[in-house]
């Protein structure tokens, strides 16, 4: 039930939010056991193509420049491009390991966590579930998804949704005249640190 595109217009195909929150809730302290994994660093490379899209033709996430929805090189000729090739490429190394179809991939980092653990996450930062080798029952986790207040006040966010410019099951909202709901989530996925107010100044100081 996730729209392949958030606005009318067709010029966003994701939905964003500020942040995930994964909460543990059985045995993942060993890798293998399917937990939340991580591309570390990443979501600086992820704002920087965001940005890219944004000053290319104003088209971000899926379907903009250099992120095709599908691969049809896929050995199904059907396959989803769920990390774009400009970001997947800055994380190649030694312990990358390649896919049945020769491309290669970063190794994520596996979040390692006991029951009760919480990782918070940039929304911008690239993340999986993982093979669950190892583990004696199913990964049990929550994930939410939460969005500062401050990007629309008056919209409830209950952190099951990842589209929430559209309503869960993708019909559109009514939003006030002059508040163009798509503008301002292009601007938070551009600016990562937006709506993390405690953290401005602090990134200021380390930019400068």
């Amino acid at each position: 039930m996730v729209p392949m595109f958030q606005d009318p217009e067709m010029t966003l195909g994701l939905g964003s939010f500020t942040a995930f929150v994964f909460v543990c809730l059985n045995d993942q302290t060993v890798e293998g056991r399917g937990q939340t994994s991580l591309l570390k660093g990443s979501h600086h490379e992820v704002e920087r193509f965001f940005r890219w899209q944004r000053d290319t033709n104003n088209r971000i996430g899926v379907e903009g420049p250099g992120w095709p929805r599908l691969n049809h090189d896929a050995p199904n000729r059907c396959g989803l491009v769920y990390l774009p090739e400009a970001v997947r490429d800055k994380f190649l190394d030694a312990d990358s390991e390649s896919t049945p179809d020769g491309k290669k991939w970063p190794r994520p980092t596996q979040i390692l966590m006991e029951p009760g653990d919480a990782c918070i996450a940039m929304y911008q930062i690239p993340h999986s579930g993982t093979r669950n080798e190892l583990g004696t029952e199913s990964r049990k986790s929550i994930i939410f998804r939460l969005r500062n207040k401050s990007r629309q006040p008056d919209k409830m966010v209950n952190g099951i949704t990842d589209h929430p410019d559209r309503g869960q099951r993708g019909e559109w909202l009514e939003y006030e005249p002059g508040n163009n709901p798509w503008e301002r989530s292009k601007y938070a996925m551009c600016n990562m640190w937006h709506e993390w107010h405690g953290m401005r100044e602090t990134v200021m100081k380390m930019e400068s």
